[in-house]
């Protein structure tokens, strides 16, 4: 499941993996947000002088949760976390009113689903980040991915080719990849 944001009706719900065009044009898009102001009428006309977001203070806020999580202090974790869902939302401009209604209905952090919890919100908060989620994905195995119905291989990826250049300059140490699931890397509990 897709965990796309909508905007509509205070309403937060998911499209499929590979639904391509038959997903309802009420679900987010990279828009202003990542595209910068819109400069025409057109689909694609955007400036594209959004800033580049490095670490937001959502993505702060996930990750003192995580922390807090990991260490059993749910309390701070539950802080930290509903701080994140907060700051995510609010720079999707999601009304005051719907934010509390989705934090209240969303359940107990407790130790076996914390993790769980807190990095699919962070996914969410980190729409048009490239790395840092499928990051957490191999690090936490979250959130639970199903390929795409057009997928070209049989597991999502867990480690990038070595670029061409990269291989001439250093043969020695980025040798050639048979296969993109694995080997994984050292840190992936997936491997």
């Amino acid at each position: 499941m897709l965990l796309h944001r909508v905007r509509g009706a205070g309403q937060y719900t998911g499209a499929a993996n590979g639904a391509g065009a038959t997903v309802s044009t009420d679900f987010s898009r990279m828009h202003t947000y990542l595209r910068g102001p819109r400069t025409g009428t057109g689909l694609q006309d955007y400036a594209g002088s959004a800033p580049i977001r490095m670490v937001t203070y959502a993505e702060y806020q996930f990750i003192l949760a995580e922390h807090y999580a990991r260490t059993s202090d749910l309390t701070k974790a539950k802080t930290a976390f509903d701080a994140g869902i907060t700051a995510s939302m609010t720079m999707a401009e999601v009304p005051a009113a719907a934010r509390t209604a989705y934090i209240a209905a969303r359940p107990a952090l407790t130790a076996t689903n914390a993790i769980q919890q807190i990095i699919e919100e962070k996914y969410v908060a980190n729409f048009g980040v490239v790395a840092e989620p499928w990051t957490d994905y191999r690090r936490t195995g979250f959130p639970q991915l199903a390929l795409p119905a057009q997928a070209q291989t049989t597991a999502i990826l867990r480690i990038l080719p070595y670029s061409d250049a990269d291989r001439a300059a250093n043969p020695t140490n980025t040798p050639a990849r048979t296969s993109l699931i694995t080997p994984s890397v050292f840190w992936d509990p997936g491997k």
